[in-house]
């Protein structure tokens, strides 16, 4: 275990790192097949750009998570790993996740090598970046539990990152096509409706899944305040109490304005809404580094 605690910082950089690149892939591709119209879902330079370096993020992460796990499995030096990781693939169930999600990213960089060439992402590349998001339930503390709690830990898990990604993961997409001037108003009316419900859905399935992980990895409230893991969950908390909050005055005060696309006041409200887009962004940006570091903490019930 002393071991396990002095490669607690590096598990949870490359766990943000990680994470972090999932996340924008799995939103990107959402924004651009669930949200958009059809006709404005084609790979424009940004996002080819920001597909290509959040692929690069996820996947060096991914290897990098794999040497720090040998040598914290091994007691070594990461230095020593390379002749660890032939048998932490084969006989650990690490090894066998990082097998999995390897092939996955594999072949999600495929599809979006394709999709760069046709112009539009595909529904195979959405689904395989879910894949690639949602496995990670696979690689933290739901593997504590097994039989039927351990379904639901894990399911609630992958439902969590998988609402997260396409909430926040769509905030980088979203700021960018209010600030596209040369989009119609009521194009930019629709985009923002639609993320609006998917916002909502996301909200809602990120609070119920949340309920159902802190149930198991804290087991009774009072761990909140008498635990470090429960000390670093209320800063998340706390953050996205406040994301919340900015999500709220977009959906209910920004967006009715800016469906009144005939109005004087709808330009403003884009104005607006893209400047707190980019404030949730960077507030998702400080949740998923707390995320990594709660990943990679020992949660009280554990212990």
């Amino acid at each position: 275990m002393e071991s396990m605690a002095t490669f607690e910082p590096a598990f949870a950089v490359l766990r943000a790192l990680h994470a972090g690149g999932a996340i924008v892939l799995f939103g990107e591709l959402v924004f651009a097949r669930a949200v958009l119209d059809r006709d404005a879902a084609h790979l424009d330079g940004w996002r080819v750009r920001m597909l290509a370096a959040a692929w690069l993020v996820a996947t060096l992460a991914w290897v990098a998570w794999l040497m720090v796990e040998t040598a914290a499995m091994a007691d070594v030096e990461w230095r020593e790993t390379m002749p660890l990781v032939g048998r932490v693939l084969a006989d650990t169930g690490f090894g066998h996740v990082w097998l999995v999600r390897a092939v996955l990213l594999i072949a999600l960089g495929a599809l979006l090598l394709r999709a760069r060439r046709k112009g539009a992402p595909s529904l195979p590349s959405v689904i395989l970046a879910g894949l690639v998001l949602a496995s990670l339930a696979w690689a933290g503390h739901a593997n504590a539990h097994v039989g039927v709690d351990g379904i639901v830990d894990h399911l609630a898990h992958a439902l969590h990152v998988l609402a997260a990604g396409a909430w926040i993961g769509s905030l980088r997409p979203l700021a960018a096509s209010l600030h596209a001037s040369s989009r119609a108003e009521d194009e930019v009316a629709r985009t923002v409706a639609r993320y609006g419900s998917l916002g909502f859905a996301c909200v809602a399935l990120i609070v119920g899944t949340g309920v159902v992980i802190a149930a198991y990895t804290l087991g009774a409230p009072m761990r909140l305040v008498d635990s470090d893991y429960g000390h670093l969950l209320l800063v998340k908390l706390t953050l996205f109490a406040i994301v919340l909050a900015v999500a709220a005055a977009n959906r209910w005060w920004l967006t009715p304005t800016i469906a009144r696309a005939e109005t004087s006041s709808a330009a403003t409200a884009r104005g607006r809404m893209r400047r707190l887009a980019w404030l949730e962004a960077a507030l998702g940006l400080a949740i998923i580094a707390l995320a990594g570091a709660l990943g990679s903490a020992a949660p009280p019930m554990s212990r």
